[in-house]
């Protein structure tokens, strides 16, 4: 970017994005990106995650349907932000053990100081989120440090999810939405330890697809890649003929519904066809 036209704004708000970061940890995902217009109608106005430049999530979750969370913040010029997803819990942690050694233990984050940069881009005003600060007016004033979260440029990420969402609606279905959660193969890998490594799993009774064509949907997976418990319901979806792709990616969506949170996450990523 060029032209910096102000840096170190802010904004205070309330706590409604600790509310939104607490649905995003169940993304697991390396990235988060929050939407400054929260509507969850499309996966532009819904929670995302990004991993390893390969994967995709959207979540949904119906504590956020609450037209309280539709607008997070004022300024339009900033209408992403960008964050490692461990620092959540990290911020949480920092601010319980803050409230402990006041005494106050069972004190929330009541406020949050949003910080960002302001550039002009082709004579717009457009700004990249930089810091999001616990806010407390009280203790601030006594010099007690409370916990930050590094926020980073939103636009990284949100090109790749844009990228692998314009793919998976511009192709065709090799198979539509079909429940998998009855998959003993699929699931013992679902719910296998990460640090196994990666298992191959062949979607073979899946859909319409022959023998021959479950193999060459082949796919690469690995334990804990999913939020997947007991009681959820998973769908998978494959879609082929990816516009301006070569003929051999393909992209498989999975949807996990997870009815005792309310929420359902959807998964995309890029796979290579087995040849």
């Amino acid at each position: 970017m060029s032209g910096s036209i102000s840096l170190d704004n802010f904004e205070i708000t309330d706590n409604r994005i600790m509310d939104v970061l607490e649905v995003a940890k169940n993304l697991k995902s390396e990235y988060t990106v929050i939407p400054r217009l929260l509507f969850q109608k499309t996966p532009s106005s819904s929670i995302l995650g990004v991993s390893y430049d390969a994967i995709v999530s959207v979540i949904n979750a119906q504590c956020l349907d609450d037209p309280k969370y539709y607008e997070l913040w004022k300024d339009e010029s900033l209408p992403y932000i960008r964050l490692e997803s461990k620092n959540i819990n990290q911020f949480n942690l920092e601010h319980k053990t803050v409230m402990k050694s006041l005494h106050r233990d069972y004190d929330p984050v009541k406020e949050v100081r949003l910080l960002y940069n302001t550039y002009l881009v082709n004579g717009k005003p457009t700004s990249v989120g930089t810091r999001l600060d616990d806010r407390d007016v009280e203790l601030e004033s006594k010099g007690i440090l409370l916990p930050t979260m590094p926020l980073f440029n939103h636009t990284e990420s949100l090109g790749k999810a844009e990228s692998m969402l314009f793919a998976y609606q511009n192709s065709s279905f090799a198979v539509q939405s079909t429940e998998i959660t009855d998959n003993q193969a699929f699931m013992d890998i679902a719910n296998s330890k990460a640090g196994i490594g990666a298992t191959m799993w062949v979607p073979e009774g899946v859909g319409n697809l022959t023998t021959e064509q479950a193999h060459r949907y082949t796919m690469s997976l690995t334990g804990n890649l999913l939020n997947i418990s007991k009681g959820d319901k998973v769908f998978i979806t494959i879609k082929d003929r990816l516009a301006g792709r070569t003929g051999y990616n393909f992209i498989v969506r999975f949807d996990v519904f997870k009815t005792k949170k309310a929420m359902n996450i959807s998964y995309y990523m890029m796979m290579l066809k087995v040849v």
